[in-house]
């Protein structure tokens, strides 16, 4: 039979395991959220801003962009290029809500943060093993996106 030492280093290794993994998923989280977040913003913008130039620039842009381009009309690519960062900006935008990045981080912060302080206990002896795997699978299961067991 196995004693309770080894059951309680067993499960340690398990809430460390499991800490690792977290901090894994939230790293690239944290990077995906970003870079789409931050795309969406920059694509917007200029999206934004190539739309208003032929407006406010007149006559005179469209003749500034036929030359600079070797085109007859200057707006239509500044249009069509405003169109093309409109969709990127729409698609980052919908793919970091699909993802669900922003309520996934959260979870897996707040699942990261109940792990160290159950870590913490099980080190110190300050938490009855049947609890603490009673925690453990109750904070596991507050971030099902991880996968695996």
């Amino acid at each position: 039979m196995v004693d309770q030492a080894t059951n309680r280093e067993s499960l340690l290794k398990r809430v460390r395991e499991l800490r690792h993994l977290l901090n894994a998923y939230l790293k690239k989280a944290r990077r995906q959220s970003a870079l789409l977040s931050e795309g969406s913003i920059v694509c917007g913008g200029l999206s934004t801003l190539l739309t208003a130039a032929p407006a406010i620039g007149g006559p005179a842009f469209n003749t500034e962009m036929m030359q600079a381009l070797g085109t007859r009309s200057g707006w239509r690519w500044a249009c069509g290029l405003a169109a093309v960062l409109s969709f990127a900006a729409t698609t980052a935008m919908t793919i970091y809500k699909s993802r669900d990045l922003a309520n996934r981080t959260t979870q897996a912060q707040s699942c990261e943060a109940k792990l160290e302080e159950l870590e913490t206990s099980l080190e110190f002896g300050r938490v009855e093993l049947d609890e603490a795997l009673a925690l453990y699978r109750r904070h596991r299961s507050e971030v099902p996106f991880l996968g695996g067991g």
